[in-house]
């Protein structure tokens, strides 16, 4: 009994001298310093608008969160509506073509923004690619992140920074600002085209005592 009480005393004091060791790990910071504004789907003029086979109150959430990176990159001024409104003349093929299928819709508007100055460069399906999404938010690029509101509903909302293990977003459904990985279900990724904007980012490693 003396020998067991003494091994678990010193397996005690091995976890105590352990823990009191400082930890020193990197940590990703990243802040995007743009000055994105904040649209929400609903309660507002174009909330009402079609687009798909609703409006963009209830399926709107990709291309507010697409407005809302043009206006804070000084690529476009459109509101949601007026974009939507550009959308269906410059896209009306695949508009006409696709008006009641909302995914192709979406997709179509994922690759048209190329014609205003944002290019598609990367897909992420799921948050096995939490990493990559990171990196490309932490180097400048406008990342949207299709986050969960349930089980069963996901929708779109624009990454403004990530936080060691969370990212903040403007969300234009819901008044949520903060998601871990876990929430994130997919994202897509655009770069600016000939556009000088590194000057309105920052992104930093900090070390983290743990």
């Amino acid at each position: 009994m003396a020998k067991l009480l003494l091994a678990l005393l010193i397996i005690v004091i091995s976890l105590v001298a352990l823990l009191s060791v400082d930890n020193v790990v990197e940590a990703i910071v990243c802040q995007q310093n743009f000055e994105y504004p904040l649209y929400k789907q609903c309660g507002q003029p174009w909330s009402n608008d079609l687009f798909g086979r609703s409006s963009i109150c209830y399926t709107g959430s990709l291309i507010t969160s697409m407005s809302m990176a043009l206006n804070g990159r000084k690529i476009s001024s459109m509101n949601p509506g007026q974009l939507n409104s550009w959308a269906h003349t410059a896209l009306k093929e695949w508009f006409d073509k696709w008006n009641d299928d909302d995914r192709a819709l979406e997709n179509a508007l994922v690759h048209g923004l190329e014609k205003l100055g944002m290019k598609n460069t990367n897909y992420y399906p799921n948050n096995n690619w939490i990493g990559e999404m990171v990196t490309d938010l932490c180097k400048g690029k406008v990342v949207l992140l299709q986050v969960a509101k349930d089980d069963y509903n996901k929708y779109w909302t624009l990454a403004t920074g990530f936080d060691e293990t969370t990212f903040t977003v403007n969300n234009p459904a819901y008044s949520k600002t903060v998601f871990n990985a876990m929430e994130v279900k997919s994202a897509v990724v655009f770069e600016q085209i000939n556009q000088e904007f590194m000057k309105y980012f920052d992104c930093h490693v900090e070390i983290v005592k743990l």
